[in-house]
Order: structure tokens, then sequence, then C-alpha cells
């Protein structure tokens, strides 16, 4: 089968992780640019108008999870696609997703399959916030372990680099072979942010898993926001030890202006398309986030933004003389467990990404619960002599690996094809959710 030209269909179907959306849309990007194609996107209710922002053809997934299959199975009949794509194959797994997988491996088009994490030969992961007081709640979508089922046979699987490692992945190609753009000068877009000139400009994410987790193990009547504000108040406090004078954007739901200090000024972001999303990395000086394998945070290193991985390697004790602590330990009992990702943990089921991998071993990370040793990582990373060895492995990695397009060509040469249609119109898609 030949893909120049064709159809080509992004199935996303996280509510949690908008890095699978963004990868998607980098990939989609690609494609139309350097095949022809015109790439389609299937979204979550949350991420509606995220693709569309980008300019392609959106269709967003029924609320009704009981609807999905059917009204998927409907779409790509309509749409026809010459092939389809599942932007993540982990996570129909590790969430409770709008599709299963046989809405998508048994639809009838050729597939292949995105395989970020290198769960494609099947993987049980355990869940580390399963271990917090009152984690019960949690389980009919946060279990303490869940089973990622193999690629079925016949089904190519592609691996973006960054954050896998290309020495053991299969089909390894580069997300970021060309430094991705801004279309609105740092400048500019810090002067319309109101970010005062004295100001480092610190640009924090957290992984959507751990907002949601925790908002359903808060104890007490005021659960919702609470673990976010207490995180906030956690880095407020870091940062204006580091001695620099900052404002903190956070791209999360709710406003925590009033956490913010004399020397800190906090902002909420909220939502942000794709576009948006890079244009406000490439103006910060420092990206940091609580998930050492975020392709945000990957593209902020190609983007030469200085990096900060938020990890923590041990168990931990609340500080008994520090009222963070004690408030998180009050309200989250055993909060304070090891993770590369929060809230799952994983430093056992990343070792296959972390091998041979010069990116993520160039991430410079910090203890996130040890106080002293934070201050001094934002005073390092906000100096004039920032940790930019992520930014250069991202480089050296890109230039030796082909683009997703001329992987995708090659694989997709001995697929069966779909009926050969014509691009689809952008201006075109709308479908009712029925």
């Amino acid at each position: 089968m030949k893909l120049e030209g064709r159809t080509v269909v992004f199935v996303c179907p996280s509510r949690f992780s908008m890095g699978e959306l963004h990868n998607a849309v980098q990939m989609g990007r690609q494609l139309h640019r350097d095949l022809g194609c015109c790439a389609v996107y299937i979204v979550p209710p949350v991420f509606e108008g995220l693709a569309a922002a980008a300019g392609f053809p959106e269709y967003v997934f029924p609320r009704r999870s009981a609807d999905n299959r059917r009204w998927l199975g409907d779409l790509l009949r309509l749409i026809a696609p010459g092939l389809l794509v599942l932007a993540d194959h982990a996570n129909p797994a590790l969430e409770r997703s709008s599709i299963d997988y046989e809405s998508v491996y048994d639809a009838g088009f050729p597939v292949v399959a995105i395989d970020s994490l290198q769960f494609a030969s099947g993987r049980e992961v355990e869940y580390a916030v399963a271990g917090v007081h009152g984690a019960h709640r949690l389980r009919h979508w946060l279990p303490p372990s869940v089973a990622v089922p193999a690629v079925p046979d016949g089904v190519p699987v592609l691996t973006p680099v960054p954050v896998a490692s290309a020495r053991h992945a299969q089909n390894p190609f580069a997300l970021y072979a060309e430094r991705p753009r801004a279309e609105v000068a740092a400048t500019q877009l810090r002067e319309r942010l109101g970010v005062p000139g004295d100001h480092r400009l610190v640009v924090i994410a957290q992984s959507g898993w751990a907002s949601a987790a925790f908002a359903q193990l808060a104890r007490g009547a005021e659960r919702h926001g609470i673990y976010e504000r207490l995180r906030t108040r956690r880095l407020v406090r870091a940062l204006d030890e580091s001695g620099h004078r900052v404002t903190l954007l956070e791209i999360a739901s709710g406003d925590r202006a009033d956490e913010s200090s004399a020397r800190v000024d906090v902002r909420s972001l909220g939502r942000l398309n794709s576009q948006q999303f890079t244009d406000v990395i490439a103006a910060a000086d420092l990206y940091a986030t609580d998930n050492l394998i975020s392709g945000a945070m990957a593209q902020a290193a190609a983007l030469g933004t200085p990096v900060l991985a938020l990890t923590n390697s041990v168990e931990r004790e609340a500080d008994p003389t520090d009222e963070i602590d004690q408030e998180l330990e009050h309200r989250y009992p055993g909060w304070a467990f090891p993770y590369l990702v929060n809230p799952f943990g994983w430093h056992r089921e990343l070792a296959p990404v972390l091998r041979d991998n010069p990116y993520l071993e160039s991430v410079a990370r910090v203890e996130v619960f040890e106080r002293n040793r934070l201050a001094s990582a934002f005073e390092a990373q906000l100096g004039a002599n920032p940790d930019r060895r992520a930014t250069a492995a991202l480089g050296e990695s890109a230039s030796a690996l082909p683009l997703v397009s001329s992987m995708l060509s090659t694989l997709t040469e001995n697929l069966d094809g779909a009926p050969a249609t014509a691009p689809m119109d952008r201006r075109n898609h709308e479908m009712e959710n029925q």
C-alpha cells in the first residue's frame, strides 16, 4: 500500500495524557508535509478543540463510553482511512479509556501502534499511588496493577524518540528531527502575560493522572484542588529560597494566585492548544514537571529551554517541622512514595526506557521532597549557566533517526490497503455524536 495522499486517522483515547495528542499532532504535520496525507484526529471530550486549533479535522468520542465502539466503527467506515494509528498503545490499559483495543486493532483498516513506553511486548505495571491510604476508592480506574497487552501479531509498532531509547525500540523514529517553531517571539509573549522584566519565567506541569487521583484521595470535605495547592506552595517556597524573582506559570486548572509570595508570582494558564503550548515553553527560562518521561518536557528540551524533572527515589516520612509536609500527611497518608512518573511510580517499569537512553540520562533531576536540594536545583537551572545537556542529547539522537513519514512509508508497503480515498476537506469534518 502506498501511503502518499491518503487519510491517516490518529485515535487518541487518553483523557489524562495531553502528550499523547501533542505527539500525534507533531506526527500529523510531518505526514502532511512530506507525503501529502490528511491527518484526522479522534479525541476524548476533555481535549476537544486542540487538534482543530492545529488545523486538522477532529472528531470527539461520545461521553457515554458504552457507545464508543459502535460509534468509532461507524465513523471509520465513513472516513475509510488509508491508515489507522493508535496514538499510544499503553494508554487504553493504563486508564479507563474511551475505547478498547479491539475497536482499533479489529476495525478492518490497516493499523499501526505507537509505543512510547516500550510496552508493546506486553507488561504488568504497578501503580504506586495504590499504596496511599484510601486508595481502595480508586481501584475501579487505578488498581494496584494492570496488564498492558502485547500488540497483536502483524500490527507494526513505531517508537518515538524521545522519550524511548532508540537502541532497544521497535522501529524508532525522531519525533523532533526538526526543532519546533514558536509563532510568537519570547519578548512579545512575556509582555502579553505581564511577566516583569526582572522575573525568570518558570512553567510547571503536573500529570493529569496525579491531579485526578489525589482529588479522590483527599481527606476532608474540601477535596478538590487541595493537592495542587499544597504542591504549588512547596514549589513557591523553593523558588523563594532560590534567590530569583519568578513568574510561575502552572499548566493546570484552577487559580492559585493567592499562593504567590513577594518574589514569586503564581499564574494558571489552563488548557493550551499545541501551538500555544509551544510558544509558552519556548519563552520560558525553565520547564519543570513531575513526569520524567513527559513528552512535553522533551519538546521543551528540543526548543532549547532548560528542563528539570521533579522525582522521588525513596519512600519518605513527613518532616515533623514542615507545615506543608504535615498537611500532606494528614490528607494523604503515604503520599511521599517513590516515583519517576507521578502518581504511578514506575522505577521498575521504566527500566527498558532508561537503558542506553542518552536523552533521559541527560535530563536534570532533583529529589522533589528534599527542600534544600529543590531550592538549589531551581537556583542552578535559573542561573547564568543552566544544564542543557538534554537539548544536546536530543539533537544527536534526532540526526541519526528517520522521520515518522519515511518510517510509515516503508512499513505500510507490506500492509493491505483500504480503498483509496481523496484527502478529506479540512472544513468538512462535522459528524453528530450518536
